[in-house]
């Protein structure tokens, strides 16, 4: 029986639906950690060129 009922939920549409909107919201909170990852170094950097200008 659960072979059955893994194979239905995987293989149907649903299932397949199901796992796929999964995936994509797993990706879609990897960019987010990304996005905001990319936003504090640009700011780092940001900050490290006004140190640098400054101190010349």
């Amino acid at each position: 029986m659960h072979k059955l009922h893994t194979a239905e939920h995987y293989v149907s549409k649903a299932g397949l639906r199901e796992t796929t909107d999964q995936i994509m919201e797993a990706i879609s909170g990897v960019k987010a950690a990304v996005d905001n990852m990319t936003l504090r170094v640009d700011r780092i950097v940001e900050n490290q060129a006004k140190l640098r200008t400054t101190r010349s």
